[in-house]
């Protein structure tokens, strides 16, 4: 058997995070207007369980016809979709501008490609309780790089984790004590 040296590796710490403990935070903040899909709805409940340098893991709630809207992420930017409960329609942009549109529902995952020009939203009868797991990027959105970012919320100003890590270095960056416990 080969006798490994650990100590060269990062802290070997697990961690759980209960995303029912941790706080949320909305995609159009009060005081500040930013632009609305029409006349749909906004998710109500938001939150980023984790957080690492290289992706991170969204949260994220609402009732049938709760959207985010039309927006262009960057192009090392992917995003992948897990509903849990309930039903969404994701949609993106291609080089000819043609629209394409999936709906996934639970025990679906949806792959939506670096760059794209994209929306989601929720349908069917039910509540939309999802997962999205997205790389890791320095800027999230076009609209933030060309100045066209009036009325388009950026989730990366004020992200709140339940735990962050730099896992590069293996240094905890955030926790929230109420939502992770260490194993």
């Amino acid at each position: 058997m080969v006798d490994i040296n650990f100590t060269n590796l990062p802290p070997q710490q697990g961690f759980k995070v209960d995303v029912r403990k941790l706080g949320g935070y909305s995609l159009h903040p009060e005081g500040e207007e930013y632009e609305l899909a029409g006349d749909e709805p906004q998710f109500d409940i938001v939150t980023r369980p984790f957080g690492s340098n290289e992706f991170h893991i969204a949260y994220i709630e609402g009732d049938p016809g709760a959207a985010i809207p039309w927006h262009t992420h960057t192009p090392i930017m992917y995003q992948t979709y897990m509903p849990l409960e309930g039903h969404v329609e994701v949609s993106y942009k291609d080089h000819d501008g043609e629209a394409h549109s999936i709906e996934a529902g639970p025990f679906e995952v949806v792959y939506l490609p670096a760059g794209a020009h994209n929306k989601i939203k929720a349908i069917g009868d039910e509540r939309l309780k999802m997962y999205v797991i997205e790389r890791e990027t320095l800027i999230t959105r076009v609209e933030h790089l060309v100045g066209e970012a009036k009325g388009i919320y950026d989730p990366k100003s004020d992200p709140e984790y339940g735990l962050e890590l730099d896992t590069l270095r293996g240094n905890v960056l955030e926790v929230d004590e109420e939502a992770v416990k260490e194993y």
